[in-house]
């Protein structure tokens, strides 16, 4: 599965590939961030974009951005990992590759 986005898209993207993760065992995850080109409605402006690929096959875990599965304690049932406001509670101790 690959989600892309950009600008204002880009966090809502890292949300549902968060939510993604947690709920489904054993994803690998890629991501890729950069900048659009200049062009379109607004010349001259560039907008962040990002490229989240997630597999249940294993990806090339020596690319920046590569995050293995999470662990079985990190992983939730229902909508265990969401806070009352729907806010998804911080990962604690996990280190990010490639950010």
């Amino acid at each position: 599965m690959r989600l892309s986005a950009v600008g204002a898209a880009v966090s809502k993207a890292v949300t549902v590939a968060e939510i993604t993760k947690r709920r489904l065992a054993g994803l690998h995850q890629c991501t890729r961030i950069g900048l659009s080109e200049p062009g379109g409605s607004s010349a001259g402006c560039r907008q962040p974009i990002i490229s989240i690929t997630l597999s249940l096959a294993p990806l090339a875990s020596d690319q920046p951005g590569y995050q293995p599965p999470l662990s079985a304690e990190e992983l939730v049932v229902g909508r265990a990992a969401e806070g009352g406001d729907g806010e998804m509670k911080a990962r604690a101790g996990r280190k990010r590759v490639g950010s």
